[in-house]
């Protein structure tokens, strides 16, 4: 607002200047009456107040239209696949949807792809204990996980291209074993560890790294109790027939 207020105040100036002078004037008679270095000095000063508008406009401009950081990658890949599937699944409706089938939309869904990127992520990172702010991430990652949305709906269909494991959704509140992993990685951060003696940090690191570990073991073994679905599977087990819109 200063830099308006300079400008306006000097094309006042300019407006008083021409007033003095003969209305009828040709303006290049005012120019000529000025001083070539009297000429260069306001020109010089008019150029170096516009810039200053711009640029003050230019900032305002760059923080009103800035973005926030992306999510992490591993949490990237439920959003591109609900996006997709949501641009490819046919519009209709399931048509024996029932109250059993809106508790499953209430529990949290995953990719298996989203957790083991977790597992990636902090299997073998070392975890120091005055670094509170990535015990914050690993946390918040973890919420993220437990509250995920389910992919689909009544008139929703289960996504179809689950062309691998990783693409695979598993639900949380069916795996007991997940769950209990994810929630035993919150309670050990659940008080800072920078609080707690050498021992108890210690405890806390080992226990981390072996919940990351039992969980990529659930989700990789043959033999655990963890079901991932495609959406051939998830409507067979539960028993949803899909109508297509006409």
């Amino acid at each position: 607002m200063d830099h308006r207020r300079k400008l306006m105040q000097f094309r006042k100036n300019i407006q008083t200047e021409l007033q003095m002078l003969n209305i009828n004037e040709p303006l290049m008679g005012l120019e000529e009456r000025r001083s070539p270095i009297r000429k260069s000095s306001e020109l010089d000063n008019f150029k170096r107040v516009d810039y200053s508008m711009k640029s003050t406009i230019s900032v305002d401009n760059s923080f009103s239209t800035r973005h926030f950081s992306p999510p992490p990658s591993s949490m990237l890949q439920t959003y591109e696949l609900k996006r997709s599937s949501a641009s490819q699944n046919p519009v209709g409706k399931y048509t024996n949807w029932n109250s059993s089938h809106y508790h499953l939309t209430s529990q949290a869904w995953c990719c298996v792809g989203d957790l083991l990127s977790f597992c990636n992520k902090y299997e073998f990172k070392a975890v120091s204990a005055t670094d509170s702010r990535s015990h914050v991430n690993i946390v918040s990652e973890v919420r993220s996980l437990l509250s995920a949305e389910a992919p689909f709906a009544m008139t929703k269909r289960f996504p179809g291209n689950t062309r691998n494991r990783d693409n695979l959704w598993v639900c949380i509140g069916r795996c007991p074993t997940v769950e209990y992993q994810l929630r035993r990685i919150q309670g050990i951060f659940r008080r800072p560890l920078i609080q707690l003696n050498a021992d108890k940090q210690r405890m806390a690191r080992e226990n981390f790294h072996l919940a990351i570990k039992e969980l990529r073991r659930d989700l990789t073994s043959s033999v655990s109790d963890v079901r991932p679905y495609d959406r051939s599977t998830f409507e067979k087990e539960f028993h949803l027939y899909w109508q297509d819109n006409e």
